[in-house]
């Protein structure tokens, strides 16, 4: 199944799931804070463990374009593997809009890992998709960014062979 497709079928699964807090409510703001607070966190494994239980439903669905996971265990155990790795990480949120149980982000990314992009800051710009439960934790987690930019073009020999197929188009 393409990612498009699991994105579609993430998004009827989760249809009927979602909340109907409106946008300017405070289970709306506590939500997309609780969100926010996990990519506070990036560097640090067992806060950004604790921060995903809270922010995510345990049947969550997420994607963030390198991997698609099933759950806020495995979501937290990714997000804590992550962490061992960076030198730094953080994300800026630009922008945000809330609407009917969902919210979309617009958001800047610096991550430097010390064995990848010769140890050099690595960012990359994107978007983000998120429904929310009834509870106010997610549901959906569908990121839209160009990871070759962000990340695979930063990969030894990969990283050459993208920017070779992308000079050629």
């Amino acid at each position: 199944m393409s990612s498009t497709e699991t994105y579609e079928a993430a998004l009827a699964r989760t249809a009927d799931a979602r909340a109907t807090f409106a946008a300017d409510s405070p289970e709306a703001r506590a939500a997309l804070a609780r969100v926010q607070s996990v990519f506070a966190a990036l560097q640090d494994g067992p806060a950004v463990r604790a921060r995903v239980a809270e922010a995510y439903a345990p049947d969550a669905w997420f994607n963030d374009t390198l991997k698609t996971l099933r759950g806020s265990e495995a979501i937290a155990a990714y997000f804590g593997e992550n962490a061992g790795r960076l030198v730094e990480g953080h994300v800026e949120f630009d922008d945000a809009v809330l609407r009917d149980g969902e919210a979309y982000l617009r958001w800047r990314m610096t991550l430097r890992l010390e064995n990848l992009g010769g140890g050099e800051p690595l960012r990359s710009i994107g978007m983000t998709h998120l429904r929310f439960d009834p509870e106010g934790r997610v549901i959906l987690h569908q990121d839209f960014w160009d990871s070759s930019a962000g990340f695979y073009e930063h990969v030894p020999v990969l990283g050459w062979v993208i920017r070779r197929i992308k000079g050629r188009l």
